[in-house]
């Protein structure tokens, strides 16, 4: 776990990389991060919309011509709806085995992009909140078509390095804990090419401090991914990549099965960042209940689960 607070830091590891080798966590273990991707793609997509004047809100068909063919979607489509999950698509089809089928190379993101582009829309672009991972295939493949080099890439170039975060990245390095399930060891795999934009990064909780510092130190960018996006109506407010209640931007990480969970939460007028990374799928209560009393102890906030 790590805490920023006004700039100062706070960390503190506990248990095992490994149940089997018993070698313990540090500061530079890495773990999966999973859904916690989005919110580090979020920013890295309003970065790179600013080299190109409106791109957050033009029709993202104006920069897909190749996959024009394909399109069954609203042309209204934009790179905010689907990083707000405020696109209206959803689509159960597109698994972890179906990703994976899809291959290793440059094109895989382009050929999951194409899937979400050639499934019915559901509900009109920006009227409602579901949350659909296929918005960040989509987005990943829009922020890779800005830049003009692969999604890995641009993610590195736009983010990563300016944010010092060199230890995190889409495989697992020699210094990755493996995750666990009711205490069974679950081994390491990276998470398929096509599906990276939604939940494929590993990291620590370092680097994690140092992403959201990053963000807290552009104010306009905080704020344009803090805004919420979602109807007044809904019961999820979302901003770009974000959770947003109150003074508070947060988002949780899982993946079945992969035995790690993640929580990410900001609270930008108190300059409050506070990072957990577990190698257990179980941790959820452990990980909801601690940084709830931290948070608490720290700025009077009460978390919203």
């Amino acid at each position: 776990m790590g805490i920023s607070h006004h700039g100062e830091r706070r960390s503190a590891v506990a248990g095992v990389a490994d149940r089997c080798s018993g070698v313990p966590v540090t500061v530079h273990t890495t773990m999966r991060i999973a859904s916690v991707t989005k919110p580090i793609v979020a920013v890295a997509a309003v970065l790179a919309c600013r080299a190109s004047s409106g791109a957050l809100d033009r029709p993202i068909i104006e920069d897909l011509p190749d996959l024009r063919e394909r399109w069954k979607v609203s042309p209204e489509l934009t790179l905010a709806d689907l990083l707000s999950h405020t696109s209206g698509l959803y689509d159960e089809s597109l698994t972890r085995e179906a990703l994976a089928g899809l291959g290793d190379g440059d094109d895989a993101l382009t050929k999951a992009a194409g899937h979400v582009l050639n499934t019915p829309q559901i509900e009109p672009p920006g009227t409602t909140w579901r949350y659909y991972n296929g918005n960040y295939y989509l987005a990943g493949h829009v922020i890779a078509r800005l830049r003009g080099q692969t999604f890995e890439s641009a993610l590195t170039e736009v983010l990563l390095w300016p944010a010092q975060m060199t230890g995190t990245g889409f495989a697992a390095s020699e210094r990755a804990a493996n995750g666990h399930v009711d205490g069974s060891r679950i081994p390491n795999d990276d998470h398929p090419r096509a599906g990276r934009p939604a939940a494929g990064l590993w990291s620590t909780t370092e680097e994690l401090l140092s992403f959201a510092e990053f963000m807290l130190r552009d104010a306009e960018l905080t704020a344009a991914v803090r805004a919420p996006m979602t109807p007044s109506t809904s019961v999820t407010q979302y901003g770009l990549g974000w959770s947003v209640a109150d003074r508070l931007m947060f988002h949780h990480g899982a993946t079945t099965g992969s035995g790690f969970r993640s929580l990410l939460v900001v609270v930008p007028e108190e300059r409050y960042v506070a990072a957990v990374i577990v190698n257990d799928e179980t941790s959820e209560t452990l990980i909801n209940d601690t940084v709830g009393t931290v948070l608490t102890e720290a700025t009077g906030i009460r978390t919203p689960w």
